[in-house]
């Protein structure tokens, strides 16, 4: 293969390692065409070989002889020698480094430090020894190789020159990290200990940016031990002996333990703390390996020093405290311990022979795993810690995961992450305030198809639309068969009666009466005198499910079909949109449809209008040719939209989740989406309402729900609208069971908890209302005459809400307490004054005040 191809290297290399895919990493090495076998003994060398070269026969590379060396303790691989010592310079290379002229130009120097950065990794402290070399290549530097340059150019020649072996890391020995940083630089060295002797593994030094010339020398020293460790994580990371950082800076060797940390700091912490490793301290003196650098005097002169923003760093200890059970339940855990048989038997352990149970510990009267407290198996105990990590404000309500992490972090017992899904699955609130994300249920159940054109249509209305010629709505009829249509002009006001008169003047005097008729639940076609119209014309009304316009979505696409013909033709008035509805529907009805196979107009003529002139003219067939034509285009189009239904349901069902087994009786939540409630904002009100009870099963996607006669909305929902609700199974965490009412003067009377908000209605003030004991869905509206004017919640509501209505009286007595103005005596907003309830005040009648 001819390697100068552009992607010749990579699909060479993809081909070895697909040949040796198993023994890469094992027993060899691949880069191109360069193959490393290597071997712990003899005997297991002449297997391997034996096996890489039988795959190169199997494969046809062919290998050269003579470049080929089999059975050596050291070989030449990529540039390096490679012995049972380490890793060490190739001569070849190194006679080139150190036979090389000094440079006189600036590419010269940039090719010299090419070849020479091959092997930095073998030099101590390389780019503090280049510094002077690298000073010249800053851009629009002069090239001045002076001595100094010159000093470093020949001590790297001389460095290159000397013996250096870097040895094979072995994870079994201990690491040693010897770093140091100056002004300019900062280096490491990585070694192990072998035979009681330190030998270097890695050698690592770069310069320090500009930014970084800047820190603090703590920070620049801290800064050479995060860089090497992060550049030899691999080597690092899972050692089995803590690794030993040595550094010259005395003050890094409490960097672990110390509370506050600057931002940078924290940062750096949170890089390298998942290593094993300690920091220790040793003087410059004996720190010659790693260079000694000079300190920076700077430092240590006068001057206020800049304040940065800390970071506190907390040890776990800190961490556990900051979680710790309150009293009570710290007490409860104790207490409970003793009556627990599981932990009264470990404890017992314990006290006799700690080792028996090696993952427990006693402490402070709590029982330890794995250092988190254990809970004993006490239910209301389990049920107060889920509270404080699911219910309360600062946890959040979160779902499962978050909340069983929260609640690890400190507990532990058997069985948690059961108790912790069950205890968010049934929670109250959740169901009620959060959304579902799970494909919708129900897969999608088709009307069936009819039979004969216009037995049955679909009926809608396009409202809002700008006035023209008197009227602002289209009436769009379609017959569900052929998709013929008819788009007639209405009023939004039009009543019953007026609908009937379009039924009888558009439909019934061009196609007879249909059996049945598909509708929404507007109130047109859900009013008495409709629904009985329909009745003595025996049609069977069909009216869709609440909040779900799938039920007949061809209505839906015939209506989006209009309004993209009007916006098209309209004039800039928008007051034209009447006299096209005629060319509109003709247009529509002279449209191919994909759902029938045809058009509209030929599936309920069997023949196509005439548009324009034809070369030539269609013969006129005889009588029952047409006929047998006709039948045979509604037919096909019966067929075809069966097809285009099964298509389109099966297409639809892929998204559908199966329907939940609801059964008679069973509560669900109902998704309120579509339900407008007495919240000010939609965006913080529930995300479901209920539970509710199921009443009566309609069909496999259609339930009755039996719900209060406060909603005055139909019952009957969608599967894809309804929830399963989930009781509560945890017998501690029962809802309290509200309050009987209290009795006064023999009449039933309940206390009002806090006002939520108030309202104007027919010239009265009412306030929404909590009842102490009952649930968000018993709030009502009640009037502002059964409040006494200085009941302390009124009060505090108009405090917190000073714009909410108020009547005249409050807002005359107490101007100053509800943050208002003085109100006119000419023109007083509201003058009712019966009152009642609340906590501290009894029902009593008061007389109303002088209005002037």
């Amino acid at each position: 293969m001819p390697f100068g191809l552009t992607n010749a290297p990579a699909a060479f290399q993809h081909l070895m390692n697909s040949i040796f895919r198993d023994l890469l990493d094992v027993t060899v090495l691949v880069y191109l065409d360069d193959i490393l076998i290597f071997s712990d003994s003899p005997s297991d060398h002449v297997v391997h070989v034996q096996e890489v070269l039988r795959r190169l026969i199997d494969n046809r590379p062919y290998c050269n002889p003579k470049k080929c060396e089999f059975h050596q303790t050291s070989t030449e691989y990529l540039g390096f020698i490679i012995s049972p010592d380490g890793v060490s310079m190739s001569p070849s290379k190194v006679d080139s480094i150190t036979s090389w002229p000094a440079p006189t130009t600036l590419k010269e120097l940039q090719q010299f430090l090419g070849f020479a950065n091959f092997y930095r990794r073998f030099i101590q402290g390389y780019s503090r020894i280049i510094s002077p070399l690298t000073r010249l290549l800053k851009k629009g530097a002069v090239f001045d190789f002076d001595s100094l340059a010159l000093a470093a150019f020949n001590c790297l020649k001389s460095l290159f020159a000397s013996d250096i072996v870097l040895r094979h890391y072995d994870p079994s020995l201990p690491c040693v990290i010897e770093s140091d940083a100056s002004d300019y630089a900062i280096s490491a060295i990585l070694s192990q200990s072998v035979d009681s002797q330190l030998r270097p593994v890695a050698f690592f030094s770069r310069k320090v940016t500009p930014a970084e010339q800047n820190y603090e020398i703590h920070d620049k020293e801290l800064l050479a031990i995060v860089a090497c460790m992060k550049l030899w994580r691999h080597y690092l990371e899972g050692v089995h002996h803590p690794i030993t950082i040595l550094t010259d800076h005395n003050a890094l060797q409490y960097f672990q333990t110390t509370k506050v940390l600057t931002r940078r700091q924290a940062r750096w912490s949170e890089t390298v703390n998942h290593l094993n490793y300690i920091i220790k301290y040793r003087p410059g003196a004996q720190n010659n390996k790693a260079d000694a650098l000079s300190r920076r005097p700077d430092f240590a002169a006068g001057g206020k020093a800049c304040e940065q923003p800390g970071v506190v760093l907390l040890r776990p200890s800190s961490i556990s405290a900051t979680f710790s059970p309150s009293s009570e339940i710290a007490d409860l855990i104790k207490s409970r311990l003793l009556h627990d048989p599981a932990s009264l038997r470990v404890i017992n352990d314990l006290n006799r022979d700690a080792s028996l149970h090696p993952d427990f510990a006693l402490q402070d009267g709590f029982l330890l795993q794995h250092h988190k407290i254990y809970v004993p198996d006490f239910e209301p105990l389990k049920v107060k810690l889920l509270h404080q990590v699911h219910d309360s404000p600062p946890s959040g309500h979160f779902g499962q995961a978050k909340s069983f992490e929260l609640l690890d972090r400190n507990f532990v017992w058997p069985g948690m992450r059961a108790f912790v899904n069950d205890y968010v699955r049934s929670c109250d609130s959740c169901q009620r305030n959060k959304p579902s994300h799970h494909r919708k249920h129900g897969p999608l159940h088709s009307l069936p198809v009819p039979t004969k054109p216009w037995s049955s249509l679909s009926m809608d209305h396009i409202v809002d639309l700008p006035p023209s010629s008197g009227f602002d709505s289209v009436l769009v009829v379609v017959d569900r068969l052929t998709k013929e249509a008819h788009f007639i002009p209405a009023q939004k006001s039009d009543t019953s009666k007026t609908l009937a008169s379009q039924f009888k003047t558009h439909i019934f005097r061009l196609h007879g009466l249909p059996g049945d008729i598909v509708s929404d639940r507007g109130t047109t076609f859900t009013s008495s005198w409709w629904t009985e119209f329909l009745k003595m014309l025996d049609i069977r009304p069909n009216l869709s499910t609440a909040f779900h316009p799938e039920s007949d979505g061809q209505k839906e696409r015939t209506n989006q079909i209009l309004e993209h013909y009007l916006r098209h033709f309209c004039d800039y008035h928008q007051d034209d949109w009447h006299d096209l509805l005629p060319l509109a529907e003709f247009s529509y009805n002279n449209s191919f449809h994909s759902s029938i196979g045809m058009t509209p107009f030929f599936a309920s003529r069997g023949y196509h209008p005439r548009l324009e002139v034809t070369l030539q003219e269609t013969p006129v067939p005889d009588v029952r040719q047409h006929l047998a034509g006709l039948r045979n285009a509604q037919q096909l189009a019966q067929d075809q939209i069966c097809r285009s239904q099964e298509s389109h349901a099966r297409y639809a069902n892929l998204r559908r989740a199966p329907t939940p087994p609801f059964v008679l009786g069973q509560k669900v939540m109902l998704n309120r989406r579509n339900i407008r409630t007495t919240w000010p904002s939609s965006k913080l009100d529930s995300n479901k309402l209920g539970p509710f009870v199921i009443k009566r099963i309609i069909n496999p996607v259609a339930y009755e729900l039996d719900l209060p006669s406060t909603m005055r909305i139909h019952p009957v929902f969608h599967v894809s609208l309804l929830e399963p609700y989930r009781p509560n199974t945890l017998p501690s965490r029962q809802q309290p069971v509200p309050p009987p009412p209290d009795l006064i003067d023999g009449q039933e009377a309940f206390v009002v908890e806090r006002i939520l908000d108030s309202r104007v209605r027919h010239g009265s003030l009412q306030y929404f209302v909590d009842w102490t004991g009952y649930g968000p869905q018993d709030r009502e509206w009640v009037d502002a005459s059964d409040f006494d004017d200085d009941n302390a919640l009124v009060l505090d509501f108009h405090r917190s809400k000073p714009r909410k209505p108020v009547s005249a009286s409050q807002h005359s007595r107490h101007p100053h307490d509800l943050g208002l103005p003085a109100p006119r005596t000419s023109s007083p907003r509201f003058g009712t004054c019966t009152a009642f309830l609340s906590s501290n005040y009894t029902l009593t009648t008061l007389s109303p005040p002088t209005l002037t």
